[in-house]
């Protein structure tokens, strides 16, 4: 309506009322999840084809329309009895709302992305031998995370940090943050890290700490007591 528009124009609370409204509107929809915190505000009037909207008003001096599926009363119509209050004049007025700073207005959190953790294991004939000790290690040998970033342009956009149990991943415009918990510690210093730009993609691989491999199987009594 082009009266909530200008209202929005000089009331920044109203206009992000109509924002998350509409945003609303359209994951009801859809049936979709939008991403609020790096939504931008498209420098035109609207968007698509313009279609007439067709206004019906009620004659001048004609009866009032009855809505639809109310059945008629067998009563007359009769006025209200009572007179209705009059306004006082000396009633107080509140005074107006001082508009709020940008600052005051709070912001939603920062976007999480979308991530999958693989895990990779690299084949060994020896682990298939006709041996006691010869057996495929449950430990990966390194982890692949891949991050979804659909409106980073390039790598250079984001901050990574890596730990040995935690990756952290920070972004400004777009605004993405990431703290993601991995499943064996790894050694972030032989990590590398490679943006996809076609597809948005930071897919990070992580070889796996030495320390998180299986131990060497303990000896038997009977291999203690006669070594090799």
């Amino acid at each position: 309506h082009p009266d909530a528009l200008a209202m929005a124009r000089r009331h920044q609370r109203f206009r992000q009322m109509l924002d998350a409204t509409a945003l609303e509107a359209v994951e009801q929809q859809f049936g979709v999840k939008l991403d609020r915190r790096n939504a931008k505000t498209l420098k035109i009037k609207y968007k698509g084809t313009p279609e007439a909207a067709v206004l019906r008003t009620p004659l001048p001096g004609g009866a009032p329309a009855r809505p639809e599926g109310e059945p008629e009363s067998p009563l007359l119509d009769f006025p209200y009895p009572y007179r209705r209050p009059a306004a006082s004049g000396n009633a107080a007025v509140p005074p107006p709302q001082a508009p709020s700073s940008p600052e005051a207005v709070r912001q939603p959190a920062p976007t999480e992305p979308r991530y999958s953790v693989v895990q990779r294991h690299h084949v060994d004939l020896q682990d298939y031998r006709c041996s006691r000790d010869s057996a495929p290690s449950t430990v990966p040998h390194e982890l692949a995370v891949t991050i979804e970033l659909p409106l980073l342009r390039s790598a250079e956009q984001a901050a990574l940090e890596v730990t040995e149990k935690l990756l952290c991943l920070d972004s400004r415009k777009p605004d993405y943050r990431l703290r993601l918990s991995l499943p064996y510690p790894v050694d972030e210093s032989r990590g590398k890290a490679q943006f996809n730009k076609a597809r948005r993609q930071l897919v990070v691989t992580l070889p796996v700490a030495l320390s998180a491999t299986r131990p060497e199987p303990a000896a038997t009594a009977e291999e203690a007591a006669h070594p090799p």
